[in-house]
């Protein structure tokens, strides 16, 4: 390490603040707090908004509310070359998981063949891996060596090998509308989804860097990302695709620095969708 600095996939980044364990604790605690003031403004203004769904149409105003529970596949654009892989060196980088999704629909307007309301959900986009191998510093990520010459006190010529996994998990809120055409029920929805992006990261030297050591790091933060979807039901079978603008698990201290992973997310899911 570069006294005392923290190696970021081919980056040496910024020396970290120290702090105690109860500092972390309570900065910790603090997140999750503003997190969840965030999730009730943003269930709030979802309500609000059905409501005004609700005075603008109101001509055959009726509620239904629907559960559904889906799962499958969800794909995220990685972040550029150079961060946490570099195309010179081998790399595994796997974008694609399992997802799911939970949560209730509630239609409190129609107006002919479309009817109007809300849809609030627990997301889970599916946990991605990578494994790969880079410079240690950033200013040597276009540089191609075996680490021989490795200084273990600066990273100067220094290999790593980096295996990690990257995840991000909220609710969503958002107004939808559907149309019945023929025996489908096609759907849109637009909102918010408020999640915990988190970034896991072991890393060790590569073979003559191996003097390098273990690094191991853990960062998570939440944010906020708004999406749109589409849907389609026949009977209690749903479909759904969506498209999240922006997901990320930034590392704090770095800049606007994320896991392997940054930037759109696609979600493909089936499932059911039950009215009661």
């Amino acid at each position: 390490m570069d006294n005392g600095s923290v190696t970021n996939g081919g980056a040496v980044a910024p020396q970290q603040p120290s702090f105690t364990p109860e500092h972390l604790e309570q900065l910790e605690a603090a997140t999750r707090r503003r997190f969840w003031i965030h999730a009730a403004a943003l269930y709030t203004s979802a309500i609000a908004l059905a409501a005004f769904t609700f005075l603008l149409y109101p001509s055959s105003a009726r509620a239904e509310l629907r559960v559904e529970a889906l799962a499958g596949q969800c794909k995220q654009s990685k972040i550029g070359n150079g961060i946490w892989y570099q195309e010179q060196y081998p790399h595994q980088l796997d974008f694609s998981s399992s997802c799911a999704n939970l949560g209730l629909s509630v239609l409190t307007a129609s107006r002919g063949p479309w009817s109007f309301g809300w849809r609030l959900a627990y997301v889970d986009l599916g946990k991605m891996r990578f494994d790969s191998i880079f410079t240690m510093r950033d200013d040597e990520q276009h540089q191609l060596h075996e680490g021989s010459n490795c200084d273990p006190s600066t990273m100067s010529g220094c290999l790593g090998h980096g295996r990690g996994e990257q995840r991000a998990r909220g609710m969503s809120a958002g107004l939808l509308a559907e149309r019945i055409v023929g025996p489908l029920v096609l759907g849109a929805d637009l909102g918010l989804f408020l999640y915990e992006g988190r970034f896991r990261v072991s890393i060790d030297g590569q073979g003559a860097s191996s003097n390098v050591g273990l690094h191991q790091f853990d960062w998570r933060g939440y944010r906020a990302t708004p999406y749109i979807g589409l849907t389609a039901r026949y009977g209690d079978l749903m479909l759904m695709a969506r498209r999240y603008s922006q997901v990320s698990a930034q590392e704090p201290n770095c800049n606007g620095c994320s896991g392997f992973a940054n930037g759109h997310a696609t979600q493909i899911s089936i499932g059911i969708s039950v009215a009661f």
